[in-house]
């Protein structure tokens, strides 16, 4: 094989990777990367800056809950109250039987910091017995 061939068969597989199913999982290192970097930044103190991997990750991969709870951990800390809210709504309802308990605890630390101190109190309640549950289950 010459220069020429391999750089066909490159490019070959490249548009063939595009086209697969494969795409996800090639684009998945920079979802990953993307990640990371978020929480780097969350653990370092610089929401504003996570927010924007967070951002970046939910566009490539918008279902992705994961990526939810660190964007409203990350908009709680940087005073995105209602954001964080949203955030923790959108899990709350892609979850559909609701059994996330850090969806909650966000949920239920945004609602406080707006004033809804109920509300606030119902989802650290159920954020904090669902918690519990799973470590019961885990013993």
């Amino acid at each position: 094989l010459g220069e020429r061939d391999i750089r066909r068969e490159i490019l070959k597989h490249r548009t063939k990777l595009k086209s697969s199913a494969l795409a996800d999982e090639a684009d998945s290192a920079g979802f990953l990367l993307l990640m990371e970097q978020a929480v780097r930044e969350m653990k370092a103190g610089n929401p504003q800056t996570a927010l924007t991997y967070l951002d970046r990750a939910l566009s490539v991969h918008p279902g992705d809950t994961d990526m939810r709870i660190w964007r409203g951990r990350a908009r709680l800390q940087a005073g995105f109250y209602q954001d964080a809210v949203e955030d923790a709504k959108a899990v709350l309802d892609s979850t559909r039987t609701a059994d996330n308990p850090a969806a909650h605890i966000i949920m239920g630390e945004a609602l406080y910091s707006l004033g809804n101190f109920e509300h606030a109190l119902v989802h650290f309640y159920r954020g904090l017995r669902q918690s519990d549950l799973l470590m019961s289950e885990k013993e």
